[in-house]
């Protein structure tokens, strides 16, 4: 009995050694942590609510503009957080956490630590008798219309006899936290999925784990949208990076406040989802909606291609995003006959025609 104890106790130190990166780590405090500062350049931006979480597995969360998962790990003082095109250091210390982010200072500490900011410098050094004598004049409306997309980055290469490019966009408007947002997109695509799937893959295997990464952007009032899709290399599928922007306030905006700007709930939004993701798919099986006419036992197989299609689980992955024409378009799973399951595709969700041919089905 005292053997098996031992051994118990010797396969505890183990594995609470292995979750720590092989040392165990200071008494430190694991659980979320608020930023209090922000710097960059030497100057305070503004905080905005930006977070972290560390668990004592080495995981965690991130919460700056996207809420993501990450991983971290702790030498001596040192914090190197892995995520978002990471990693990135910083030092912890005394539970303050302050991590560069990219040549920009960001300060965390848990939230009963946080001090209460110091009261604001006053706006004006008028007396109030000289500021009632000044005319007060309304604050411009922002022109969003001058906003436009732009290669933060473009690269290229030809690979077997094919010429490969790579595209990586950004936002130009003089708005408060565009600079911000810029710098995610650019690690997120350059540095996480460029650098990732195409150095490193051509480094390693000498071909490339993607064969084009290119953009289509809309605007539409303070609404602007980017849908990054990048080719896999050597097959038909794709991903998708949907970036929905809110100029206004310089912020990642969510697809309720997206649907809301065009006059959608995320209920009225599903249920012609639903209609035209069924519409799609009949367009694109034309040819085989006539082997069906012709062969009445190819019918379960359509059967199973719209069942899938309309499904609740399919409709509930379409992420709407303002299209090139300033209209909501949205990128939809499509069910597949062949090959993968489903296919993500790009559709002009509000022009789309409402296929007939589905309808008549849908009325059987």
């Amino acid at each position: 009995m005292k053997k098996l104890t031992a051994i118990i106790l010797a396969l505890a130190v183990l594995l609470s050694l292995a979750a720590c990166g092989g040392e165990a780590k200071p008494d430190i405090y694991y659980g979320k942590y608020l930023c209090y500062k922000i710097t960059m350049l030497g100057e305070d931006c503004p905080v905005d609510g930006e977070w972290l979480r560390l668990d004592s597995d080495g995981t965690g969360r991130l919460g700056i503009s996207l809420e993501v998962g990450m991983e971290w790990t702790l030498d001596g003082e040192e914090l190197t957080i892995d995520a978002l095109g990471g990693p990135y250091k910083g030092t912890l210390k005394d539970d303050r956490l302050a991590l560069d982010w990219g040549g920009t200072m960001m300060y965390f500490a848990p939230p009963d630590q946080i001090e209460p900011s110091d009261e604001p410098e006053p706006a004006s050094l008028l007396s109030t008798e000289e500021s009632e004598q000044i005319p007060y004049t309304e604050p411009a409306e922002p022109d969003y219309s001058t906003a436009s997309v732009i290669d933060a980055a473009t690269e290229g290469l030809k690979h077997d006899g094919i010429r490969m490019e790579f595209h990586v966009p950004k936002i130009v408007f003089d708005g408060e936290g565009i600079d911000y947002l810029n710098e995610i997109i650019y690690e997120q695509l350059y540095d996480g999925v460029y650098q990732e799937y195409v150095v490193k893959s051509m480094d390693e295997y000498g071909m490339p784990g993607i064969c084009s990464m290119d953009y289509i952007w809309g605007i539409s009032g303070e609404y602007l949208s980017i849908v990054v899709n990048y080719a896999y290399y050597a097959s038909e599928g794709s991903d998708f990076f949907i970036c929905n922007v809110d100029l206004s306030n310089g912020k990642f905006a969510s697809d309720v406040e997206v649907l809301s700007h065009f006059g959608y709930t995320v209920d009225s939004f599903n249920a012609r989802a639903k209609d035209v993701m069924g519409s799609v798919l009949f367009d694109q099986y034309a040819s085989f909606l006539e082997e069906v006419e012709a062969d009445p036992s190819l019918k379960p197989d359509l059967d199973d291609l719209v069942k899938r299609t309309t499904s609740e689980e399919y409709v509930s992955d379409a992420c709407p995003f303002v299209g090139p024409d300033g209209k909501l378009w949205m990128v939809a799973p499509i069910a597949s006959i062949a090959g993968a399951d489903r296919y993500m595709q790009v559709i002009a969700f509000e022009s789309y025609p409402i296929s007939e041919a589905y309808l008549s089905y849908i009325a059987e």
